[in-house]
C-alpha cells in the first residue's frame, strides 16, 4: 500500500485536477507541498502537488502509475535519485552528467527526467565571479554532485573536503576537482578562497554529525562567499558566524530554486517572479 502525506485541497478537485508528488523515504518532513501548492493556486493551475513515502520495492509500480493522464510528474528526494534512472524513457543530458535525477516530467506518457539541485550555482553566480574562482566545498554526499557540477561549469576551480578522503577523491574524478581529507591543513585554505560551500548536515536540528564545522577560521576573510544547504535552522552556525565578514546566502535559496526551475518544467512556463518571492515567504513561515 502507497503512503501517501496529503496536503490535498479535496474542495478544489475535479476530473481534470492533474496531481504532482514528491517521492522518498522519509519524506514526511518535506516543504515542497507547502510552496508548490501555493505557487500553483497563485497561477490558477488545476494541479495539486503531495509526499508520498515510499519503499524501494514500491518504485516500479510508482513510476508506472506516473505515466498516467492525472499526473503531471514528480520530484524525487533521498533515497531514490538514482535509483529511478534506468526506468525513465529519457534522461536530460546534465541530470546524466551529475547522475542524479530529482524531477520526472510526465509527457504524454514519456518519463522525462531532469536534475534541478544545480539551479544554486546561478544565485551564487550573481554574488561572485565563479569562473576561475577558488572554491572550496565541504561534504561529497548527494548535496553536493548537482553544485559540484555547477560550479565547474561555470569555470571554477573546486576543492572538495570530507571526513571520509576516498569518497571526496571519487567525487572528484566524477568532475575533475581536487581533493582533501578535513583537517586543519586543507580548511586554512579558506584563506585564499572565493566561495565556500557547506553540503553536510552539520548544524542541522537534530543532526548526529554535531552543530559546527571542525577547523573553521576565528576569522573569515574579507570578501569570501559562504553557502550553507542546511536550512533548519536558516541561521546555522556557520552562517552566524561567517556573516561578520562575509557575505552569506542561506539553505533556503537552494530549495527555492531547485523547486521554481521544477515546476518550470512541470508546468510548461515560467513561474513569474512574485509567486517565486511568495514561495520564499511561505516558505520562511514554516521554517521560522
Amino acid at each position: 500500500m502507497l503512503d501517501f502525506y496529503s496536503e490535498l485541497d479535496f474542495a478544489a478537485i475535479n476530473p481534470n485536477t492533474k496531481f504532482i508528488l514528491v517521492i522518498g523515504n522519509p519524506v514526511y518532513h518535506s516543504l515542497s507541498p507547502k510552496m508548490q501548492n501555493f505557487a500553483l493556486r497563485k497561477m490558477k493551475l488545476n494541479i495539486q502537488y503531495l509526499k508520498l513515502r515510499a519503499d524501494h520495492t514500491q518504485l516500479g509500480d510508482i513510476l508506472g502509475m506516473l505515466r498516467g493522464g492525472r499526473f503531471a510528474g514528480a520530484n524525487v528526494t533521498v533515497p531514490y535519485k538514482e535509483a529511478v534512472i534506468p526506468s525513465l524513457d529519457s534522461v536530460d543530458p546534465e541530470a546524466k552528467n551529475i547522475g542524479a535525477v530529482n524531477t520526472i516530467v510526465n509527457r504524454k506518457g514519456k518519463l522525462m527526467g531532469y536534475n534541478t539541485d544545480g539551479a544554486i550555482v546561478p544565485i551564487l553566480g550573481k554574488t561572485v565571479k565563479l569562473k576561475r574562482a577558488r572554491c572550496i566545498l565541504l561534504g561529497a554526499g548527494g548535496a553536493s554532485r548537482a553544485i559540484v557540477y555547477g560550479l565547474k561549469k561555470a569555470g571554477a576551480d573546486v576543492t572538495i573536503i570530507n571526513r571520509t578522503l576516498d569518497r571526496a577523491e571519487a567525487l572528484a574524478r566524477a568532475f575533475g576537482c581536487k581533493s582533501a581529507p578535513l583537517s586543519l591543513e586543507s580548511m586554512s585554505r579558506l584563506a585564499a578562497a572565493t566561495l565556500f560551500v557547506n553540503t553536510t548536515t552539520i548544524g542541522m536540528h537534530g543532526s548526529p554529525s554535531g552543530s559546527d564545522i571542525p577547523y573553521l577560521p576565528r576569522k573569515f576573510p574579507k570578501g569570501l562567499l559562504v553557502f550553507d544547504v542546511v536550512y533548519t535552522p536558516i541561521d546555522t552556525p556557520l552562517i552566524s558566524k561567517a556573516v561578520r565578514e562575509c557575505n552569506c546566502i542561506t539553505g533556503e535559496r537552494m530549495l527555492i530554486a531547485q523547486g521554481v526551475k521544477a515546476l518550470e518544467l512541470f508546468i510548461g512556463k515560467k513561474v513569474p517572479d512574485e509567486v517565486a518571492v511568495g514561495m520564499h515567504d511561505v516558505l520562511l513561515n514554516y521554517i521560522q
